[in-house]
């Protein structure tokens, strides 16, 4: 800058010099000779040049400058800290805009407000003390306090002051950074909260909780291990052997090998085993641990989970007992009882089950002979869409009939029925519980009923086939029958109609004593009685000829000459 000033200066001197010597001349009546013109151009030319040269490094100056001054107020107003700059007697000249935010405003209203007028009554004190440290050491102060925004809401903040140094022009100025303690607060105290959970969680759960370290020794421990071993968690901790001292003489060399061999496993391991309380109580316990990492990826340990199973073993013992007792009184009374495990799919198979087919246990264990390997090829599928209907609840229980083969080779048939018993956790069919009943008896009586039935249905046959003939035989003798009975009708009445009843109409018209009469009128109702059954026959027969022609037709048929039936 120095530079520019001088050659300004030179420029502006040489135009005096130039302009004093122009007047000169003019007053002497004399020009400038045409060399020093031409000098004086040049000059100023190059005077001009460096004028330009100047002036454009000036501009360049106040761009950087302008640039310079932009990122500041950047970096200022959209810092994610509050920033304030005080005066001497602590009123805010200057404030980015997260400051604004805090103090619940725009940043413009906040100029000329003193800072004390946002801390809330009871933090005053802390303030003040801040202040004064501030302008007796002159060095940087830190304190928390609490703020009290404009719109009502509380912002904890720690407040960090320094002093920017005032010169001769300048009066001092106070720089303040507000750190937003909030969300910080907050998260202390929720892992104040979190902590306080876990240990509640950790030491007052049924179960005993402890962390082991990659070196073995325990990290942590729940006060539940007194409930467990009759040893709190100092005796613990200060004895890194009490954890498997504590376990039971038989399964010692089992859990230390655990420990060693797999405390840096990744798998989840979890195992029965039995623990040795202080005072020589024996306990059952399920065992379940994992590796621990932290978020790096670093092994920390291994964590434990403990549970007293001690009721539930004393229960699976009472639960033994009890199914073998229920086993004994299937197997006596069935043929045979089984008892599969849909889990694992092992199945117990009763003494008579064995004894039923011909086969001794061990025999049957040796040989590997079970009910799948001894059924029927043509009864399998039948079988499996009985077991496959009853669990998926088709059927209230699982019923289905089919053949094995028994130590003799011969298929032997059973009625096997069954149940399920038990569910797993998620509601699924686990175990499944039935008996055998041999039908083999039952199946030959049908097989020989279904054969009784079938030659009793071909002897049906063949004797309804006799009855057809036969039946065909009177229908052509009843048809032949009808005709003989219509044609003895026909006779019967053309006889009375040309032989009797011209003479019962003579006989009514000749001079009878009423005896007579009533003999003919009793033969005449008679007559009729007798010939009711086909009377139509006899009228019709009675409309084609008169009495005198029936009467002269009967003559000639008995063959009267004319002068005798004349006489008659």
């Amino acid at each position: 800058m120095g530079g520019k000033k001088t050659s300004a200066l030179q420029h502006s001197d040489l135009y005096r010099r130039a302009q004093a010597l122009v007047k000169q001349r003019a007053v002497a009546g004399q020009s400038l000779s045409p060399d020093e013109l031409a000098q004086l151009i040049e000059e100023f030319n190059i005077y001009q040049v460096e004028l330009e040269i100047q002036n454009e490094e000036l501009r360049q100056a106040q761009l950087e400058l302008e640039t310079s001054r932009r990122k500041y107020y950047e970096l200022y107003d959209f810092a994610p800290s509050g920033y304030l700059t005080l005066d001497e007697k602590g009123v805010i000249t200057e404030a980015n805009l997260a400051a604004g935010e805090m103090l619940g405003g725009a940043r413009q209203g906040l100029m000329g407000q003193s800072l004390s007028a946002f801390i809330l009554p009871e933090d005053q004190d802390i303030f003040y003390h801040h202040w004064r440290n501030l302008i007796a050491v002159k060095e940087k102060q830190l304190c928390r306090l609490c703020l009290l925004s404009r719109t009502g809401q509380f912002v904890h903040v720690q407040l960090q002051t320094i002093r920017c140094e005032a010169d001769d022009r300048c009066a001092p100025r106070f720089l303040v950074v507000l750190h937003d303690l909030s969300r910080l607060i907050v998260a202390e105290k929720e892992l104040r909260d979190s902590e306080l959970k876990f240990r509640t969680i950790a030491n007052y759960t049924c179960n005993w909780e402890y962390w082991i370290r990659p070196d073995g020794r325990l990290n942590y421990t729940s006060t539940s291990c007194e409930a467990f071993t009759g040893y709190n968690v100092d005796d613990f901790m200060e004895n890194p052997q009490l954890l498997v001292a504590t376990v039971a003489p038989d399964d010692r060399d089992f859990f230390s090998n655990h420990l060693t061999a797999d405390l840096s496993s990744p798998e989840v391991k979890t195992f029965d085993h039995q623990l040795r309380t202080k005072d020589g109580e024996r306990k059952w316990v399920s065992h379940t641990c994992q590796a621990v990492y932290d978020r790096f990826g670093k092994f920390l340990g291994r964590r434990a989970s403990v549970l007293d199973i001690t009721a539930r073993k004393v229960l699976e013992e009472k639960l033994l007992d009890s199914q073998k007792l229920m086993r004994v009184a299937l197997d006596a009374s069935s043929d045979g009882m089984w008892d599969r495990d849909l889990l694992t799919g092992t199945v117990f198979y009763g003494e008579n089950w064995y004894k039923k087919l011909g086969y001794t246990r061990e025999y049957a264990e040796e040989q590997g002979l079970s009910w799948d390997n001894l059924l029927h090829e043509d009864d399998r599928a039948k079988a499996a869409q009985a077991l496959e209907d009853h669990l998926s609840g088709k059927t209230r229980r699982y019923k289905v009939e089919f053949r094995m083969l028994n130590s003799q080779g011969q298929w032997q048939w059973f009625l096997s029925r069954g149940k399920i018993l038990e569910y797993d956790a998620s509601g699924q069919p686990a175990r499944l519980v039935g008996t055998h009943e041999d039908i083999t008896d039952r199946k030959c009586f049908e097989a020989e009923l279904q054969q009784a039935r079938q030659d009793l249905e071909a002897k049906v046959q063949a004797r309804t086939r006799d009855l057809e003939d036969t039946n065909t035989a009177l229908n052509i003798l009843l048809k032949k029958r009808t005709r003989d009975r219509s044609e003895l009708e026909k006779h019967i009445v053309l006889t009375l109609a040309q032989v009797v009843e011209p003479y019962m109409e003579k006989l009514k018209g000749s001079r009878l004593s009423r005896e007579q009469q009533e003999v003919l009128h009793i033969m005449d109702v008679n007559l009729q009685e007798l010939t009711s059954s086909f009377g139509t026959s006899l009228a019709d027969l009675s409309m084609q000829l008169t009495p005198m022609q029936n009467q002269v037709a009967n003559l000639v048929k008995i063959g009267k000459q004319t002068k005798e039936m004349a006489e008659l």
